[in-house]
């Protein structure tokens, strides 16, 4: 999977949560046999989507199979494995529902938002349960 770094402001922690969070997305990708999907990293930025307490979020662009996680460094070197492992899964099931996601207008995506993330955390669910056996 590709790396970009952004080190503009050294974070403490950020090269070992940046190494964890590229293995953990390497394995998920091999387990779940994802090697089509071209996955992007960009770290030491503050997703857009809900504020300075969101981990990650992504930007699809699913007609080209890419996607790229753009991860929140200063909340990412708080949290376990598991937990990074959660939010890799998460955010490929964003990009993976991306082109239905797409489709929708703004208006409609604003009504559906809290729609779209519980279905995509139940879906996230179920693979790491699966995972786990």
């Amino acid at each position: 999977m590709a790396k970009a770094k952004s080190k503009a402001v050294a974070i403490n922690g950020q090269d070992l949560f940046e190494a964890k969070a590229t293995e953990i997305l390497d394995r998920v990708c091999d387990e779940l046999d994802l090697g089509w999907l071209s996955v992007r990293q960009r770290f030491n930025e503050h997703p857009s989507a809900d504020g300075a307490d969101t981990i990650a979020e992504t930007a699809p662009q699913w007609e080209y199979r890419i996607a790229t996680i753009i991860w929140n460094v200063e909340v990412g070197v708080s949290q376990t494995d598991e937990q990074i492992e959660r939010v890799v899964i998460h955010e490929l099931v964003h990009a993976l529902m991306s082109p239905l996601w797409s489709e929708l207008s703004a208006a409609q995506q604003n009504k559906l938002a809290k729609q779209n993330e519980l279905a995509t955390e139940n879906v996230t669910r179920a693979i790491q349960a699966a995972r786990r056996r």
